[in-house]
């Protein structure tokens, strides 16, 4: 028998999330991948007995919140990052790549926009660009008509500056070096630094469902469970990252946070 209605069908949310972590909210790193992504909220609930009046509740204390679930994608880097700095994170470069040539067609760049170099320095410090020709101009003079610039994930390009005619194809030739290896290490370091981490799920109209939590610590250990080879299946690494309240914060907004576009 039915006992009621849907009353807004709006706060039904269907999908994952994607899930976040970073030092702070304008520097955060998709985790990629995951399986059984779970937001939760506790607290202990504070009680004192009466001589006549029985319980009588004094609030609440440990009020934490955490996101967890299992990662697909075991990248190191983002190990790395989600672990507080217990670790010792190293990139091991393998050999210079010389005179790369990057072709951008016309039509597919414009002044003042980003292009990014498809190849990227192993370390994450800047592309060395020898040269950039114009199909029909000829080479471009670096500081004037373009200049090297990073995006919003640090990957490195150039922006073309006006005054650099855009019906042409340009050449960037550049060197770079990869990364032969990363590795990450761990003994020792006993502090675990917070982190901001957030969950987003995003419907089918670009609408948001997003939990951030502001000061949030790694609580798992890595844990690498090797699936059999005949299994289909991909290892997989469980993370926990549990939140404090943080006393910077405005009191009342100082765990979590919950924004929604979905449901309005």
């Amino acid at each position: 028998m039915q006992q009621t209605t849907v009353q807004n069908s709006r706060t039904l949310r269907f999908g994952s999330g994607l899930v976040e972590v970073g030092e702070d909210i304008n520097a955060l790193v998709n985790l990629g991948a995951m399986r059984g992504i779970i937001f939760q909220e506790s607290w202990e609930n504070v009680e004192v007995e009466s001589d006549n009046a029985g319980k009588v509740s004094l609030g609440i204390t440990n009020h934490v919140a955490g996101i967890s679930g299992e990662l697909m994608e075991i990248n190191l880097t983002n190990l790395h990052n989600l672990r507080g700095g217990i670790d010792n994170y190293e990139n091991i470069p393998g050999e210079l790549v010389q005179g790369v040539e990057q072709v951008v067609a016309q039509g597919s760049w414009t002044t003042d926009k980003f292009i990014k170099i498809v190849n990227q320095n192993g370390d994450g410090s800047p592309i060395t660009i020898n040269f950039i020709t114009g199909a029909t101009t000829g080479e471009l003079t670096p500081e004037v008509d373009y200049f090297l610039a990073q995006n919003e994930f640090g990957e490195y390009g150039i922006i073309v500056q006006d005054g650099v005619a855009t019906n042409q194809a340009l050449t960037i030739n550049y060197d770079y070096t990869p990364n032969a290896a990363v590795k990450l290490s761990s003994g020792g370091k006993t502090v675990i630094s917070p982190k901001v981490v957030r969950v987003t799920n995003i419907n089918e109209f670009g609408k948001k469902f997003q939990i951030t939590i502001f000061k949030a610590k790694n609580q798992e250990g890595v844990n690498i469970e090797f699936p059999a080879d005949s299994s289909g299946e991909v290892a997989t690494c469980p993370i926990t990252l549990q939140g404090e309240v943080d006393a910077t914060r405005e009191v009342g907004s100082q765990l979590f946070e919950i924004y929604d576009e979905q449901s309005v």
